[in-house]
């Protein structure tokens, strides 16, 4: 698990979320990733979609947070398990503050910085 203040000089910390149409390939994927880049549970997460009342779907985002590094893991092991990356975003830019460039990406390649 990363510890606040580790990080090698000059790099970030990333927040990511992707998207599945099933929850156990969302949960295989979690699997994967936490096996495979160290992951502590708290580093990475899934939980349902909203949807609407009296509909059934099985969607499921994944969202974790980790370091720079590890990024092309990360959506090598998404699309592995068939889903989709959402969001892509400097973890600083996630923190209370004065407005400020967040380096946002998303899947599509659009985004500011």
């Amino acid at each position: 698990m990363l510890q606040p203040g580790w990080l090698p000089e000059g790099s970030t910390v990333r927040v990511v979320a992707a998207s599945f149409d099933q929850r156990k390939a969302a949960e295989a994927a979690r699997s994967t990733l936490m096996s495979d880049l160290h992951l502590e549970g708290s580093a990475i997460g899934i939980g349902s979609l909203a949807h609407r009342k009296g509909t059934r779907h099985d969607q499921t985002v994944l969202a974790a947070h980790f370091h720079d590094d590890l990024l092309q893991a990360f959506y090598d092991v998404v699309a592995a398990h068939g889903g989709t990356v959402l969001l892509n975003v400097d973890e600083r830019g996630t923190r209370p503050g004065p407005p400020r460039g967040r380096g946002i990406a998303f899947a599509n390649g659009t985004g500011e910085t």
